[in-house]
């Protein structure tokens, strides 16, 4: 359809200027073929956009975080189960203020995840910089447990050293794995 009406624009066109139909036919193909490309590329361009835009706000998101922090773990009992799911816990206390948790958190993990880890996001600042007393616990547990009795099928607790606010600023960006048993 679009190659008949170029067709009779051309014919029109070479009558008017008195030119050759073949060339002025030419150069019409060749400019419609040009702006067809143009939009494939505007195209292409805004899906970019899209793309970057989308990913740009998962770093966004990642950025809000005062301290960001992995749990891993391995051990015997760590193998696919459709029967079963991982619950990856991070608790921090302040054992300065009554043992008060500060921050905890549990997330599911499937047993069929790769790799195996939880990443927690504490948004919220939990101390000043320049506070140097050890008040903060830091307690990683993980549990396997029967989706459908919720019975603990294996798991394990690492605790680390308590820790002043620069201490658990460091903490940021690592991971702590976590032995099950």
């Amino acid at each position: 359809m679009e190659l008949v009406l170029l067709s009779q624009f051309c014919h029109s066109l070479s009558e008017d200027l008195n030119a050759k139909p073949f060339n002025v036919c030419k150069a019409q193909y060749l400019v419609t073929l040009k702006i067809r490309k143009m939009r494939k590329l505007l195209l292409v361009l805004s899906l970019l956009v899209v793309f970057l835009i989308g990913t740009g706000m998962k770093t966004l998101e990642a950025q809000n975080c005062w301290l960001e922090h992995t749990i891993t773990w391995s051990g015997n009992c760590v193998y696919p189960d459709d029967n079963t799911a991982y619950y990856a816990n991070f608790t921090i206390i302040d054992v300065c203020d009554n043992n008060n948790p500060v921050f905890s958190q549990t997330k599911e993990v499937a047993t069929t995840e790769n790799p195996l880890q939880a990443v927690f996001c504490v948004e919220d600042a939990l101390c000043k910089i320049d506070e140097v007393s050890l008040c903060f616990k830091v307690i990683c547990t993980v549990q396997k447990r029967n989706k459908i009795t919720n019975a603990i099928v294996c798991s394990g607790q690492t605790i680390l050293p308590t820790k002043n606010c620069a201490g658990l600023l460091q903490l940021d960006g690592l991971s702590t794995d976590v032995q099950l048993n």
